[in-house]
């Protein structure tokens, strides 16, 4: 089986987004198909050239993976 390196970036502005983006990590973790989980800090953001009243939080992650 190939090995694949994937860089996901995670974000959103809408709902409760921190505790949803943490829940997706936390499943991303233990899926037994993913290793070397990587996740940076959570970072809040303006929105640039949209309207919108929320400010974004946003983070990115990397890891390997079977998967396609």
């Amino acid at each position: 089986m190939e090995i694949h390196r994937v860089y996901l970036a995670l974000g959103g502005n809408e709902g409760q987004v921190l505790p949803r983006l943490k829940q997706a990590v936390h499943l991303l973790a233990r899926n037994e198909q993913i290793h070397s989980l990587r996740v940076s800090h959570f970072y809040q953001t303006a929105p640039v050239q949209v309207e919108s009243p929320s400010w974004f939080v946003n983070a990115a992650c990397s890891f390997d993976t079977v998967l396609t």
